[in-house]
């Protein structure tokens, strides 16, 4: 049982997906595992998305192709999917366009345990051009936005996570997440907070 079950949504868009494990594999915390599911529908594409993963070479390194396993080929349903192959004590989502830099786990959970939190948000995120339609790349302070987070943004424990709220009935990314973690925050069961100065790369 890892501290860490790290669920990576991959979708037919392996340009950055190399970056992201990369960022995982170079976490000071290394007691994680990374489950990588691919909802490529192409033949093609999910033999590039798995030879991705096996070229980490690293056995806390696993792909799960979910396309037909799943009700709709999305993130949210794929990541739960995800959920039900992993044993880690907490849980992230991180996103193939994501980035984490190398203190990012180790932080977040000091914060956690420190705080006694089953809810840890990262503070900061620079959001980039492609996945926000940005000319360019730009922080949000996620602690004095009003916006809770996104999916690649937090931990929380395996006990406290129920699933997703709202997930689509079409492939969409429609809020789930900020929808979902509004929900946490306000259960009187869950404690939650900020890892404060943390920073991720959404691009």
């Amino acid at each position: 049982m890892p501290d860490i079950s790290y669920i990576v949504s991959a979708y037919s868009w392996m340009e950055q997906l190399p970056t992201c494990l990369y960022s995982l594999k170079a976490q000071t915390h290394g007691d994680f595992e990374v489950i990588v599911t691919d909802n490529s529908t192409k033949e093609n594409l999910a033999r590039r998305c798995r030879s991705i993963v096996t070229s980490m070479r690293d056995k806390r390194f696993r792909y799960l192709h979910t396309a037909g396993k799943i009700r709709v080929s999305d993130p949210y349903w794929s990541s739960e999917y995800g959920i039900k192959h992993s044993s880690g004590r907490w849980l992230c989502f991180p996103t193939d366009d994501a980035y984490y830099p190398p203190e990012w786990a180790q932080r977040m959970l000091v914060a956690a345990y420190r705080g006694n939190l089953d809810l840890v948000l990262c503070e900061r995120l620079i959001a980039g051009p492609d996945g926000c339609g940005a000319e360019g790349y730009f922080p949000v302070d996620c602690a004095e936005s009003g916006i809770p987070g996104y999916k690649p943004s937090f931990l929380v424990r395996r006990s406290k996570f129920a699933g997703w709220l709202n997930k689509p009935m079409v492939v969409a990314c429609s809020g789930v997440d900020r929808t979902t973690l509004e929900h946490l925050i306000k259960q009187k069961d869950v404690r939650s907070g900020f890892c404060r100065g943390l920073y991720y790369v959404h691009n």
